[in-house]
């Protein structure tokens, strides 16, 4: 994903996806995000929130995102907002820190973040973040509050594994 694209709504961007339903990702294929090109940028390093993130469902109802690889990604990898019954299974997410000997600073990559999202299960999964495993967040105070948040058998390669967001501005229950 390079810059955005005008898909309806000004400046939306490549990785977000909005006001849809009945969405899987499937099939044991690879998303790679490029994420070392963003990390190496002088113009976005210091600004995380000005890089994309590899999936990023904004309002969407019924997702399943399963059998996936992604890797690299220049910000988060996966950011749930606002969405209902979201099921990520057997996903595996590298952030690949290291690559040909050389480290790159990967400045906030996060495995998955869920913000003002209910009823959502990650199970079955292996993430490698550059920062947070899984956050859970409710960052927009007019949004539904988080809630229903499972997560199952899922390996994290972080000392900053599963956690709540220091940023949360609603509420939310585990």
């Amino acid at each position: 994903c390079r810059k955005p694209v005008n898909a309806g709504r000004q400046n939306m961007r490549c990785d977000e996806w909005t006001r849809v339903s009945n969405v899987t990702l499937d099939g044991g294929g690879e998303i790679h995000g490029e994420g070392d090109a963003w990390w190496n940028s002088e113009k976005y390093m210091g600004q995380a929130s000005q890089r994309p993130h590899i999936l990023f469902p904004f309002y969407v109802n019924q997702l399943v995102v399963k059998d996936l690889t992604l890797r690299r990604s220049p910000w988060w990898t996966v950011h749930i907002l606002a969405c209902r019954d979201v099921v990520l299974s057997n996903i595996y997410i590298d952030a690949e820190v290291a690559f040909n000997s050389t480290v790159y600073p990967t400045d906030n990559v996060d495995g998955v973040d869920i913000s003002s999202s209910q009823d959502v299960l990650i199970e079955n999964s292996e993430i490698k973040p550059g920062d947070d495993c899984v956050v859970v967040y409710a960052l927009h105070p007019n949004e539904m509050a988080t809630r229903n948040i499972t997560v199952r058998n899922v390996t994290c390669h972080t000392p900053f594994s599963i956690g709540n967001g220091a940023d949360s501005k609603s509420s939310f229950l585990f």
